[in-house]
C-alpha cells in the first residue's frame, strides 16, 4: 500500500498510488513493502536494486547512500522503550533545571518566600501538564 504526497502549484496533495503520475516533488510512503510494489517503483523511477533490497529488510541501520542520480536514506522511528525513555526524560529535564536553578547558593534568594511558592507550583505544574498533553496525543 502506498501513500503519496505531491507538492503541486503551491498545494500539498495527499493520496495513494494514483498520484504517482502527478508532476512535482513527491514523498512516497510504502506502508507495507513487498517485492512487487518496490519493483514497480524501481522500474518507474530507476531505483538501484540494492536500495530496493534494503527496503525489504527492515533491520537496516540509519544511513545515506548515493546511487548515481538519486540518494537512498534509511531512518528509524521510535521503538517503545526509546519512546518511553524520551517521555521520561522530557518530563524530568525541566524539573531538574528548575530545582538546580533554585538550589544554587545565592546570598540573597530570588524573590524570597513568594518565589519559593512560584517555583513549587512550577515543579508541580510541569509534569502534570506534560503527562496530560502526552495522553491527549496518545503517546502514553
Amino acid at each position: 500500500m502506498l501513500r503519496v504526497r505531491v507538492y503541486e502549484n503551491g498545494r500539498l496533495l495527499d493520496g495513494d498510488g494514483a498520484l504517482l503520475g502527478t508532476p512535482g516533488p513527491k514523498w512516497i510512503d510504502v506502508l507495507s513493502p513487498t517485492e512487487e510494489v518496490l519493483s514497480k517503483l524501481a522500474e518507474r523511477y530507476g531505483l538501484h536494486k540494492l536500495a530496493i533490497e534494503d527496503c525489504l529488510h527492515l533491520d537496516q541501520r540509519p544511513k545515506l547512500e548515493e546511487y548515481g542520480d538519486h540518494q537512498f536514506l534509511v531512518l528509524q522511528g521510535f521503538s517503545t522503550p526509546t519512546k518511553q525513555l524520551t517521555i521520561f526524560a522530557s518530563i524530568f529535564m525541566p524539573l531538574s533545571f528548575i530545582v538546580g536553578f533554585f538550589g544554587q547558593n545565592f546570598d540573597n534568594r530570588l524573590g524570597g518566600p513568594t518565589f519559593f511558592g512560584v517555583m513549587l507550583a512550577a515543579i508541580t505544574a510541569v509534569p502534570v501538564t506534560m503527562i496530560f498533553w502526552f495522553r491527549t496525543k496518545d503517546w502514553i
